[in-house]
């Protein structure tokens, strides 16, 4: 009798504890949500009870996606270094989420690699260490790169990728991929935050 009430028991408490999770799980997992199809939605506006103006938002249909792939530069015997360069088209401003560099230099050598944005009419460094990968046959040592900031880079402005070394010695090469969006805006000003 004993073994039948201890049993009982358990069977009462475990289907008090379906219960109770049935219940609890219920509104997650019965609940449906629809969105009716409609224009795209109109900017957001913030703002500061101290501030004198709107800060405008772009809504993310705003965004045109974008990716360049930057022409290689080389580095001669003699030369510390070299850069390649982008233009922001005229009332895009640009928004950089990836960058990838890689530098391949003479073995023994160390590398240095510095992205400039220009952004609110300010010049803005952002380096961007590279590491080592491997040296190859050629005596070349190989080095690379990928880093995720959020840089902002104004309509109309050149965004450029340096390329340097510690020696001159022997021949060099870099190469870089940007990606991330564009949006348009008139000027740097009243872009709209992304």
């Amino acid at each position: 009798m004993k073994r039948l009430i201890s049993r009982l028991r358990h069977v009462t408490a475990f289907l008090i504890l379906v219960v109770v999770l049935a219940l609890v799980a219920w509104p997650t997992t019965h609940t449906t949500m629809s969105a009716a199809p409609g224009p795209s939605p109109a900017p957001v506006y913030v703002t500061n009870s101290g501030a004198s103006q709107a800060i405008p938002f772009a809504p993310a249909t705003a965004r045109q996606r974008f990716q360049y792939r930057f022409p290689s530069c080389s580095m001669g015997v003699g030369d510390a270094g070299c850069n390649v360069t982008y233009n922001v088209p005229a009332g895009k401003l640009l928004v950089i989420e990836t960058i990838s560099a890689g530098e391949s230099i003479a073995a023994g050598q160390r590398p240095f690699v510095m992205m400039q944005a220009y952004t609110d009419g300010l010049y803005n460094p952002f380096f961007l260490p590279p590491t080592y990968m491997y040296t190859d046959a050629d005596s070349f040592d190989h080095y690379g790169a990928t880093h995720t900031p959020r840089i902002y880079a104004d309509p109309n402005t050149t965004i450029t990728v340096f390329f340097q070394r510690d020696q001159t010695t022997g021949g060099g090469i870099g190469g870089a991929t940007i990606s991330g969006y564009l949006f348009d805006c008139a000027s740097p000003s009243t872009c709209a935050l992304p």
